[in-house]
């Protein structure tokens, strides 16, 4: 219930999830194979996924062993959440085709409106995602150049 960011959490060497081997986003573009990537959940896909090559000191196993840990001691709700989310789930929130009021729905019961509210807040959307983009490019190109760059990147999320 405590929403670190990732500094936080490698500073104090907490457990967090590490980054996928690339080749499951860059090698895969076969049409099912990326479509079978769109139905697997975020719990499939980092159980079942190497950790990427970077990671040398680090056990191969970090990932799965994390969720395991997760699913046995069973007090992190909002990271099961996210677990049980397909990636397909997972993007359409990003864009914003999913709103936040659903995640709200799945958690009014139990939990505060002040923590849900801080749990939806740790996401970056993609008009997150734009406004960093926008005055990354803006400066180094010109005004036409970062919108027509933007409406691609639209069109691709």
């Amino acid at each position: 219930m405590n929403f670190q960011d990732e500094k936080l959490k490698k500073k104090f060497n907490d457990n967090y999830f590490l980054k996928i081997d690339s080749n499951l986003i860059c090698n895969q573009i076969k049409r099912k194979s990326m479509i079978e990537t769109m139905g697997k959940t975020f719990k499939e896909i980092f159980y079942f996924t190497p950790i990427s090559s970077k990671y040398t000191k680090l056990p191969k196993s970090n990932n799965k062993n994390l969720i395991e840990k997760i699913y046995q001691e069973n007090n992190q709700p909002f990271v099961k959440f996210i677990l049980e989310m397909t990636f397909l789930e997972g993007l359409n929130y990003f864009n914003g085709q999913i709103p936040d009021e659903i995640i709200f729905d799945y958690f009014k019961e139990k939990y505060s409106i002040e923590l849900i509210q801080k749990f939806i807040n740790n996401f970056g959307k993609i008009d997150t995602f734009f406004a960093k983009l926008y005055n990354k490019y803006n400066g180094v190109n010109n005004i036409n150049e970062t919108k027509d760059y933007l409406s691609k990147i639209k069109v691709l999320a």
